[in-house]
């Protein structure tokens, strides 16, 4: 976007990107009555810098002034009304009596976007990863001090106790790792790998019998759909791995979440040119207002007012996302299901484009 400003802080002209950063520039040729430039984009920092450009001077040819040397052209960090990152230039024209400046904006909210991802990476991971460190060294501590302080002759009791913390905590950070791993294999693939027709029908299937012993063990039943069952090969683009490991995380979810004693639904549809998964269970709804972070990393869903009771890194989801996307498909939830009475379950479902020969 360009805009131009006078001496007399009043707007000259802007092109059609400007009006679309701000809309207050719309029709600026035909007003009757002149336009400020904190009318028209709301920004006291933008005014600021132009004042810095245009020092007050005594000239009455230059009322607001402009330097008879121009200055140095000055760069700022904007955000405008409508929630736009702009990265404005501005520079003075002209000599004093005649002249002004030249903004130049340019959207950097995609830019801004990523930088806060990143923030937000790391400051999640750090976070993720203090929690178990500071607990392994806590009780590796205790260990050192009941050796010093016993001469090794402590009781095995509490010693147990002791390396059962400190391995599970170690698990917990080596499941954060393997998580970041898979998540950065999978952003790597969606930009590098070439697909190729997987039988999602059988990946599926395998999925399924992989998981019977542990919905025994949390006394759940998996229900596969005959036509599920009953499928002959069902090519879509996606590389094995990656779609194995969507659908084992998606069953894994549904387990960890099914009231006990319940029925998850699993099913196998063709629709269009896709082949849509749908994994019901039938557990507590997702509330609204966190439905759309489900898919984020790191973030876990708040069960009983605590987000860290099940042990979860919460990559996930995120890994299934980013997977699914980079093979050119879909992912999304809905929640409570359609059909409960209740108000309660979760579905989940996967659209993957149908291969050729």
């Amino acid at each position: 976007g360009v805009v131009v400003i006078g001496l007399d802080n009043h707007v000259l002209a802007a092109n059609p990107a400007a009006v679309r950063m701000f809309p207050a520039l719309a029709g600026l040729a035909e007003r009757a009555e002149p336009l400020t430039l904190m009318e028209a984009t709301m920004l006291p920092a933008l005014q600021d810098g132009v004042d810095t450009l245009l020092p007050r001077q005594t000239h009455p040819e230059n009322p607001r002034g402009i330097a008879t040397e121009p200055g140095k052209p000055l760069t700022l960090n904007l955000e405008n009304t409508t929630g736009l990152h702009l990265e404005a230039l501005l520079t003075t024209f002209g000599d004093a009596g005649v002249g002004g400046i030249l903004a130049v904006f340019r959207d950097v909210s995609e830019k801004e976007r990523l930088e806060r991802l990143r923030r937000d990476f790391v400051a999640n991971v750090s976070h993720e990863l203090k929690t178990p460190l500071t607990s392994i060294k806590g009780y590796a501590e205790a260990l050192l001090d009941m050796e010093k302080s016993t001469g090794g002759a402590q009781s095995a009791a509490p010693r147990k106790e002791f390396l059962q913390t400190i391995a599970r905590n170690a698990e917990h950070m080596n499941k954060i790792v393997q998580g970041l791993l898979l998540l950065a294999r999978a952003e790597h693939h969606g930009e590098t790998a070439a697909l190729e027709n997987v039988d999602v029908a059988s990946l599926l299937r395998e999925a399924v019998h992989n998981k019977l012993l542990l919905s025994k063990e949390r006394d759940l039943s998996l229900h596969l759909s005959e036509r599920a069952e009953n499928a002959g090969p069902v090519p879509v683009r996606a590389l094995t791995d990656g779609l194995s490991e969507v659908l084992h995380n998606i069953l894994d979810n549904a387990l960890k979440y099914a009231d006990s004693g319940t029925i998850i639904d699993i099913d196998l549809e063709m629709s269009g040119a896709e082949a849509i998964v749908g994994i019901k269970n039938l557990g507590p709804a997702i509330p609204v207002d966190q439905q759309e972070r489900i898919f984020e990393r790191f973030y876990r869903l708040d069960r009983d007012g605590n987000p860290h009771k099940s042990g979860s890194a919460g990559l996930g989801l995120a890994i299934c996302k980013r997977t699914i996307m980079g093979f050119g498909g879909r992912i999304w939830m809905e929640s409570p299901l359609k059909d409960n009475p209740q108000g309660k379950g979760a579905a989940f479902y996967v659209a993957l484009r149908l291969g050729g020969e």
